[in-house]
């Protein structure tokens, strides 16, 4: 599933006035180096036959979600606050697929506090800030830094209690923070410039 960093970069080389730099490549591979490891066993990732609808359902959704974040570009004029609109039907259609194919079960408080929190921040008001920055940032430079969000999980659950700081954690860290930097080359440029002009003034 976190191949859609990697789809957003190479897909928004077809977008108007985008190009796909050698820095944007290799950035976001360093990245992916990076997701590999946190996801990996040792940097081993067994494949069981088994689950294979699974594997393919997550390559779709990546392949879903980096046309759809692209395509979002050539959709400018719509505005953000739109995503509300197609949340609820997200909703409705979820709760649709619900009533068709799952049981049933009724949360307790305490569940229902961390769903809501869940969709206040990473699966509701994230949809806004992304569809902004999709229409409005460097598409490319967010491809790449989306390689953050397995890093921040990670880290999440270390403070928690839940994980522990292996190497891998330490080593994955540094691949998403350097392909991170590779990537924002241009913004460091452009400060680099904007810093020189100030200092002539």
């Amino acid at each position: 599933n976190y191949l859609w960093p990697l789809f957003i970069v190479l897909f928004s080389s077809f977008l108007p006035n985008e190009k796909l730099r050698w820095f944007h490549v290799l950035g976001v591979l360093f990245g992916f180096v990076g997701v590999f490891l946190l996801i990996s066993k040792d940097g081993n990732l067994s494949f069981n036959p088994k689950y294979i609808d699974g594997y393919l359902y997550a390559f779709v959704c990546a392949c879903i979600w980096g046309v759809y974040s692209v395509v979002s570009r050539y959709f400018a004029q719509i505005p953000t606050s739109a995503v509300g609109g197609f949340c609820a039907v997200s909703s409705i259609l979820a709760l649709i697929c619900h009533l068709i194919f799952e049981v049933t079960y009724i949360p307790d408080f305490k569940e229902l506090f961390v769903v809501l929190l869940i969709g206040l921040g990473p699966v509701g008001g994230a949809f806004f800030v992304w569809d902004y920055g999709v229409k409005n940032g460097d598409i490319q430079f967010l491809g790449t830094l989306s390689y953050f969000t397995p890093l921040l999980s990670t880290a999440l659950l270390i403070f928690l209690g839940l994980a522990n700081p292996t190497n891998s954690v330490w080593i994955a860290c540094f691949f998403i923070i350097l392909g991170s930097i590779i990537s924002s080359l241009p913004q460091f440029k452009k400060l680099y410039c904007k810093i020189r002009e100030r200092r002539k003034i």
